[in-house]
């Protein structure tokens, strides 16, 4: 395999911060925002760079986005992003496409079957398993995957249900 150089070419950065709202926060706010931003161009080229060696062996490349504040603190976590992101590289590399997990979107405060839905035409595979984020204190708590229907899961056997009916 060859190797792989990336170059980025960063602007001047010039953050407009009123005088009087300049705090800790807002900066640390702004310094997020932007490696976010960085972080998903990086991701784009070298999901280009991928998807291109792949079709070479006949591979479909799949992206499983993640939580952003639970258990993994994915780049790619808020499913309108992750569609979007599949959209742009779709255009040019038609063998990428998503993975959608249940429990990643309750860790999202995203109800599954709506977005599991939404994102439909881009889906490659649907993970079906559940998760407990509602209680920090739990040993349970975060991507565990527990059986559907657990006290305090986020998943009932009844939306499982209402899931497996809609795909």
């Amino acid at each position: 395999m060859e190797n792989l150089e990336v170059t980025i070419n960063l602007p001047c950065l010039k953050l407009n911060i009123p005088e009087d709202r300049i705090n800790f926060h807002t900066l640390e706010r702004r310094v997020f925002d932007l490696s976010r931003k960085i972080g998903q161009e990086l991701l784009e080229e070298l999901l280009k760079y991928i998807d291109v060696s792949a079709k070479d062996y006949k591979l479909n490349l799949t992206l499983e986005l993640g939580d952003t504040r639970v258990d993994s603190f994915s780049l790619i976590g808020n499913t309108d992003l992750a569609i979007k992101l599949v959209r742009e590289i779709r255009e040019k590399y038609k063998n990428f496409g998503l993975a959608m997990d249940t429990s990643h979107l309750r860790q999202l405060n995203e109800k599954p079957l709506v977005f599991i839905k939404k994102a439909f035409p881009y889906c490659n595979h649907i993970h079906l398993v559940n998760c407990i984020v509602k209680d920090i204190t739990s040993n349970l708590y975060g991507d565990k995957h527990h059986e559907f229907g657990i006290e305090g899961g986020e998943i009932s056997i009844e939306e499982l249900r209402n899931i497996l009916e809609t795909i």
